[in-house]
């Protein structure tokens, strides 16, 4: 029930203002009536003065843009909402008998709640029903989905004072429901209707983890096992690499019929391994066969190989090799030449080049490099050999030209002259820039000055750009730090000097962002261009007519970390016909998410993630939909999925025959709650056209009534 509670005026100034123009207007009003020409009856003296008193009242009373506002308070009782599947599993078999026992156990609940109950219909949509219309429940509907029923209790949350699912439990379209129903705080209870006469059998359903993980760097891997039949069973689960088991936990099986097992991995060299989950035996277990389930991971190697490379001792060759040996993922290497002839390890080791996954050169070339040197360096670039370059004292610029293929910009016009310019970043979003400081970008562009060569730079294809230069406060269109990703090839390049600056700026440790830039550049340098970034997947490629099409993705970086706040858009075609859908972060680079669709045919999908305006990565992929009939392929109730429903919200799980149970239990929470929810309407007096209209009409009553009598 609704009642009106309060009206309430608001108006653009002070009411005391408008006061004062009301009583000014009544003694304007006053002034001009209190003598007419000719004269006339004080009756139509003092009905003309309250005419014009009204209408110029009503203009001032507009011009404070008034606003009517309306607070009505509602009332009402909370209620029990009751879902019936109305979809065709219900009824393929036994059908009579089943609508029998939904109708008892209704009129039960209806007699029990003295009507303080909403009822619903569920399968491929949700619709409203009365408790009398019940019996004329067809069971047609060609899917169920069960996260229709979570979005109508989310609309509804706080009226409901419990919620009843009549139904087999089998999903055959939207994503299982239970995780979203924790959240609701609304106790919902499941009443179990079909053949539970299932098998006792023990199953790895899947296994999460991400495909591309480091070597000697913990990840968490996930397990999902189906247990039909057993409950408070032990079960030992095994994980094993490449058949060799890593560990062993001895678990109980939850009364649910689903639990979940998580091991902590830590692979020790890189490659590609075959992970393992699985079960040991069961007595009475009806099929061993599915106790196991392997997925295949990629470990890439996190010790990385760099060799720092300098023609020259200098000031930033001392810096930059501090941060790498300070890491212990680096195995560091040197080649410093310190004259045209000799070097600081006494010679020069092409060995050391060969062995190298990451080259950083620092004044390299010079006038002075050794050929030997200069080409073996050279053609390891040319070969694809990542690199980060920096164009430290020393660096003969003009013979970059025969880097030229790899570099990221193309230098021209080069002067012997500098320029001390500071960090400018373009590149928000630029995994380089990563770092433990949430001020990074600020950090950035406020390090201390740094020498820049004056020179043309052309960008080359495939470059971009992540910080330009700040000349005395104006940001030049000059690049001061690019990276280049084409094919095979990547490289980034620091075109300035004295850049040991940047890391003597930063006394507190996590406001280092030099630090962590230089390890930035060095694992995303070396990483493999072949391995995606965006891996996306269907549960498989071939679904029945009405079944949810499921897909898991992982999205990485371009230095090969889990990225979770991407967005990650899946699109499906098929004949014209098109789907869309987000896909939900999960947990460390895995998103999921599942798509309806209502065609029969091949459908081809395309995927994109991105973070802002970067994209990190896009896919391909097909799955088809085959007509057969997704209610009619699984027709044994999932019990294990009812219960697992109401144990996680503190309700409970009941036969459809325990009516009289089910009913009782249901009267503890009916009606407890009364909910009061305000609600407002405002009216914009100032701009009601009727206002106006009265206005004009007063004005003009009176003109014609000063014009019957003959008044100036």
């Amino acid at each position: 029930m609704s009642v009106l509670e309060n009206i309430n005026f608001s108006f653009s100034a002070n009411p005391l203002i408008l006061i004062s123009g009301v009583l000014l207007a009544a003694l304007f009003s006053y002034y001009f009536y209190r003598v007419t020409i000719p004269p006339v009856s004080k009756t139509l003296k003092y009905f003309l003065y309250t005419i014009r008193v009204i209408a110029l009242s009503l203009i001032i009373f507009l011009l404070f843009e008034p606003i009517l506002t309306l607070e009505y308070l509602e009332t009402r009782q909370s209620k029990s909402l009751i879902f019936i599947d109305n979809s065709k599993s219900i009824t393929v078999e036994d059908s009579t008998a089943r609508s029998d026992k939904i109708n008892y156990l209704i009129e039960g609940i209806e007699e029990s709640l003295g009507g303080n109950a909403e009822y619903f219909t569920f399968g491929s949509s949700v619709t409203e029903v009365s408790a009398d219309d019940i019996n004329e429940i067809t069971h047609s509907e060609n899917a169920t989905n069960f996260s229709l029923i979570i979005d109508q209790v989310e609309s509804a949350a706080d009226l409901a004072d419990a919620v009843l699912i009549i139904s087999d439990g089998i999903i055959t379209e939207g994503a299982n429901p239970v995780y979203r129903a924790e959240k609701l705080g609304v106790p919902i209870f499941t009443a179990g209707i079909g053949d539970s006469s299932i098998k006792k059998d023990a199953s790895v359903n899947k296994i999460l983890s991400n495909e591309y993980i480091y070597a000697e760097q913990n990840t968490l891997v996930r397990a999902e096992i189906l247990h039909p039949g057993f409950s408070g069973e032990p079960v030992t689960a095994e994980f094993k690499e490449n058949g060799k088991s890593l560990a062993q936990k001895n678990i109980v099986l939850s009364n649910a019929g689903i639990t979940r097992v998580e091991f902590d991995y830590t692979p020790d060299s890189k490659g590609e391994k075959m992970i393992t989950v699985e079960l040991s035996k069961l007595q009475d277990e009806a099929n061993t066969n599915n106790n196991f389930k392997n997925k295949y991971i990629n470990v890439l190697d996190k010790k990385v190989n760099v060799l720092l490379v300098s023609s020259s001792p200098s000031s930033d060759l001392s810096i930059v090799k501090n941060i790498l040996i300070e890491n212990e993922n680096y195995n560091v290497e040197s080649i410093v030449q310190i004259s045209s002839t000799e070097f600081l390890s006494n010679k020069f080791e092409p060995t050391k080049v060969d062995s190298a996954d990451v080259l950083v050169l620092i004044g390299f070339p010079s006038k002075d490099s050794a050929p030997q040197f200069e080409n073996k360096i050279k053609n390891s670039i040319n070969d694809h050999k990542p690199f980060l370059m920096i164009l430290s004292n020393g660096t003969e610029l003009k013979k970059l030209n025969s880097f030229s293929n790899e570099l990221p910009v193309l230098l021209s016009n080069i002067s012997s002259n500098y320029i001390q310019v500071q960090p400018s970043i373009t590149d928000l979003n630029s995994s380089l820039l990563r770092s433990n400081s949430a001020e990074y970008i600020s950090l950035w562009n406020n390090l201390p000055p740094v020498n820049l060569p004056r020179f043309n730079a052309q960008l080359k294809a495939g470059s971009n750009v992540i910080s330009k230069s700040n000349f005395k406060g104006a940001i030049a269109n000059i690049p001061l730090i690019v990276s280049r990703a084409v094919g095979k090839s990547r490289s980034v390049m620091i075109l300035a000097n004295s850049i040991w600056k940047w890391r003597l700026n930063a006394n507190d440790a996590k406001n280092n962002v030099f630090n962590d830039f230089i390890h930035n550049s060095i694992e995303w340098l070396n990483v493999d261009s072949e391995n995606p970034q965006l891996i996306v997947n269907t549960t498989k490629r071939e679904y029945s007519y009405g079944e949810t099409v499921e897909f898991s993705a992982q999205v990485y970086d371009e230095n090969f970390n889990p990225v979770n706040s991407a967005d990650l858009n899946i699109t499906a075609n098929n004949n014209g016909s098109e789907y869309n859908i987000n896909l939900t972060s999960i947990d460390n680079g895995i998103y999921e998410g599942s798509l309806e669709v209502t065609d029969i045919g091949i459908y081809d999908f395309t995927g994109s993630a991105k973070i802002g305006n970067k994209t990190l990565g896009k896919v391909k992929g097909k799955f088809n939909i085959s007509a057969s009939e997704i209610e009619k392929l699984n027709l044994v109730m999932d019990t294990a999925m009812l219960k697992l429903l109401a144990n996680t919200t503190d309700g409970k799980y009941f036969d459809v025959s325990e009516a009289d149970l089910l009913a009782a239990e249901l009267k503890k929470y009916s009606g407890n709650n009364i909910i009061e929810n305000s609600s407002f309407k405002e009216f914009n007096l100032w701009s009601d056209i009727r206002i106006l209209i009265f206005i004009v009409l007063l004005f003009g009553l009176e003109w014609f009534l000063r014009k019957k009598a003959g008044m100036l």
